[in-house]
């Protein structure tokens, strides 16, 4: 091989190239950390990630200045512990400029749902224009985060966390297990009315076979652990569940419960907002 690195978390950027038959390589190292000195004042198309994330981006071209930028998405996965990855990248518009192309990616990036709490929103600078970045989660208002990637300084990341979501509020969704599908239900709709207070959340319960009760738990990063007490005359109960807070819109839950009847079984559900 003419040439050979090693891409690390500092060590981010790597180019080799070739010219008149001699070959070189350029590595550069990046924190994360925007470059100082510059101002963004564009205001771009916003694309939604999973539901509460908006991402943006500008390109500054010599011949029309401040041109949005389009996004693709390339791919999304959950990994085996429950955090999600979603990934693409922006270029320019051809019809705004006539390098532009769908093919031709100006900016990469790579958005991480920790299980933990944490979102990364990772921008990686790949062309030669100055590029305006934009970051807003679930603030239902302006961009929360930008900065400018130039190519001397190309990677730049946004944090958030997950702990600003406010779970107050009516909540639907279905759930299910084995001991309900015997009963003849494939699944079963509920809603859920929560109130968060800090890190607490209590709250009251119905579902269409009749169930209800009330609800209480604790939230630790993007994990809520709840406790569903049943109050359904001739069948109390205790459910115990562990839920993910995907978004701000989205909770999904596993759940282990005893019926009237003394039967354990394990189950399953979604809750939407």
């Amino acid at each position: 091989m003419d040439e050979q690195g090693t891409t690390t978390t500092s060590q981010r950027y790597i180019r080799q190239y070739y010219k008149n038959g001699q070959s070189a390589s350029e590595v550069q190292t990046e924190d994360g950390i925007a470059p100082s000195g510059y101002s963004q004042t564009g205001n771009p198309y916003a694309y939604t990630i999973s539901g509460t994330l908006d991402i943006g981006a500008m390109i500054n071209t010599e011949e029309k200045g401040l041109v949005d930028a389009v996004f693709r998405q390339g791919g999304q996965d959950t990994t085996s512990r429950g955090d999600k990855v979603v990934w693409g990248y922006f270029y320019a518009n051809p019809s705004d400029v006539s390098w532009g192309s769908s093919e031709n990616p100006e900016l990469f990036v790579k958005v991480w749902f920790d299980t933990g709490g944490r979102i990364d929103v990772n921008f990686f600078h790949v062309s030669v224009p100055d590029i305006e970045v934009y970051s807003d989660y679930d603030s239902n208002s302006n961009w929360e985060q930008s900065a400018t990637t130039v190519i001397t300084d190309r990677y730049t990341r946004h944090e958030y966390s997950v702990n600003d979501i406010d779970l107050t509020g009516m909540w639907v969704g279905t759930y299910t297990d084995s001991i309900l599908r015997a009963q003849g239900w494939s699944e079963v709709s509920a809603n859920f009315s929560l109130i968060q207070s800090g890190n607490t959340i209590t709250g009251l319960f119905s579902a269409e076979n009749g169930a209800q009760g009330t609800m209480n738990g604790t939230i630790n990063g993007s994990q809520l652990n709840f406790t569903v007490n049943q109050t359904t005359p001739g069948c109390p109960g205790t459910t115990y569940s562990i839920g993910t807070i995907q978004d701000s819109n989205t909770i999904t839950f596993t759940y282990v419960c005893s019926d009237c009847l003394g039967y354990r079984d394990d189950g399953s559900g979604t809750l939407k907002r």
